[in-house]
Parts: structure tokens; C-alpha cells; sequence
């Protein structure tokens, strides 16, 4: 994912609504074009969109992130699913919860050379709600373009790295996949193509993998002295 600046604070990632106006603001959108229902929510507060505007501008207590859980945390709060949360991945968990597994279509990243952008993600789920679309219909496009990006990649990969090999095994692993919309429907298209694909079978898939990973990098660099 494209990285996006973010408050950095633990308020803000308690606040998926604080983190839908940053993704607006990194996305060069607008916040007059944010649904009302969040705008009333974060004008209960009414300092708090100065400032969070004062620090976004100019970067202060501001850092980078290309989390797909800060994306999925301010696409729940546009769409009205969660506005602030009480543990951890709750916008995530509500947004899948009132999503449509089966939809007419995806939305579509912008697919770059190294990232993938969200804006044109965001702009097509604000369009959306304005036509009236349900949310659990945005929901599910929203998801199922998070399916297709990740296919994307993979073939992308396959035709400029592998090109003329078999299919490399595809690795999927972090706390996305506990959606159980992205892990099913993800592994059927990769499969549908071709691609062999490799899940947790012993640790979790979310900051179980990462400790791992890290102790897997620690491990080689000793051995590499």
C-alpha cells in the first residue's frame, strides 16, 4: 500500500474517524466530501479537526504507514460501521460483519510500480454513498478489491520475476487475512491462476507472524556472522 500520513498517537488509532480524515487528506480529498454522520461525530469534539488538520499539514506527531489496518479502519468509519474502537482490529472485524461476500463488482487500486494507491478506492466508495448504494454492498467492493489487487501483484510478479518458471507459491500471511471474505475468496482466485498457495498452519497470522519473521531474520544474520 501506498504509504499515507497518520496521527501518530495511540487517540488515533483508537479513533478510526480520525483516521478516515487522514487517509482524506493523503488522498488530496477533500473533507467537505466526508459522509455528515462523521463529520457530526468529530464535531462532538470541536477542536479536534483544527488540529488534526494542523498536524497533518505540516507532519508534526505525523509518521508514514502503508497498514492495510489503518485503510480498513477509515473505510469503517466513512461508511458509519465504527467511529472508535475498544480492542484491537474491531473496525475491521465490524466493517466484514456488515459487508456482502457477493457483489456485482470491485473497486480498483491504482497499481504502481512498487505500491498500490487507495484514492481511487476511496473516491468510488464516496461516490457510492452519495447514489444511495448500501453499505453493505461498499462493503463488499471494498473487499473484493482488496481480492483483486493482491492478484494483481501476484501475476505481476509472476510475468517480471518468474517469467517462463512455474508459478512461485504465494505466501499470504498478517492480520488481513483473518477476514474470512479476503483468506477464502483470495485463495480461490490465486488457485483459479495457478498459484500455489501457503497459509499459518502453527502461528497466528497476525503479530505471531511478525515476531517470527523477525526471529527468522535475527537467525540468519547470526549464521551469516
Amino acid at each position: 500500500l501506498e504509504p499515507l500520513l497518520i496521527p501518530a498517537s495511540d487517540e488515533a488509532i483508537r479513533h478510526p474517524a480520525m483516521q478516515a480524515l487522514a487517509i482524506l487528506h493523503a488522498c488530496q480529498i477533500p473533507w467537505s466530501a466526508a459522509p455528515t454522520a462523521l463529520h457530526a461525530h468529530l464535531q462532538a469534539s470541536p477542536k479536534l479537526m483544527p488540529m488534526l488538520e494542523a498536524r497533518l499539514s505540516s507532519g508534526t506527531n505525523c509518521v508514514l504507514t502503508s497498514s492495510m489496518g489503518r485503510l480498513f479502519d477509515a473505510v469503517s468509519a466513512i461508511l458509519g460501521v465504527c467511529y472508535e474502537t475498544t480492542y484491537e482490529g474491531q473496525a475491521a472485524i465490524e466493517l466484514e460483519g456488515i459487508s456482502s461476500a457477493n457483489v456485482d463488482h470491485a473497486y480498483h487500486f491504482e497499481l504502481g510500480e512498487n505500491t498500490f494507491s487507495s484514492r481511487p478506492v476511496i473516491e468510488s466508495i464516496l461516490a457510492d454513498l452519495q447514489a444511495g448504494v448500501p453499505v453493505s454492498v461498499i462493503g463488499g467492493r471494498f473487499h473484493q478489491a482488496i481480492i483483486q489487487v493482491c492478484l494483481e501483484i501476484c501475476i505481476k510478479i509472476r510475468e517480471t520475476t518468474f517469467a517462463g518458471a512455474d508459478s512461485p507459491p504465494v505466501v499470504l500471511s498478517g492480520g488481513v487475512w483473518q477476514s474470512q471474505i479476503l483468506l477464502s475468496r483470495t485463495c480461490e482466485r490465486l488457485q483459479e491462476h495457478g498459484f500455489k498457495v501457503l497459509l499459518p498452519q502453527s502461528i497466528p497470522f497476525n503479530d505471531g507472524c511478525i515476531a517470527v519473521g523477525q526471529a527468522a531474520i535475527v537467525n540468519a544474520l547470526i549464521k551469516e556472522g
